[in-house]
């Protein structure tokens, strides 16, 4: 077998076993992490809030990190799903 593939899946299954509130947690806690440690990531994602939707500056903001925070918890279920 793949070392990689070997690798991700002992990283993975940990989620696996973990109830979908946990997991949430956990994601929005990642994607805050994310949202604050990858500043070209969330620059990017700033200027396309700010093109594509009519808002306001605090609410941008809130939607880019609620997207970070989405992009985590999905990351996060993929492994739970596999088992179901």
């Amino acid at each position: 077998m793949n070392i990689s593939y070997l690798t991700i899946r002992a990283l993975t299954f940990p989620f696996s076993l973990l109830p979908f509130k946990a997991i949430h947690l956990i994601g929005r806690g990642c994607g805050t992490l994310a949202y604050y440690l990858l500043p070209h990531f969330r620059k990017r994602t700033l200027s396309n809030l700010s093109l594509a939707e009519n808002l306001e500056l605090p609410d941008i903001k809130k939607t880019a990190k609620a997207s970070f925070q989405n992009l985590a918890i999905t990351l996060l279920e993929y492994p739970k799903f596999a088992r179901i």
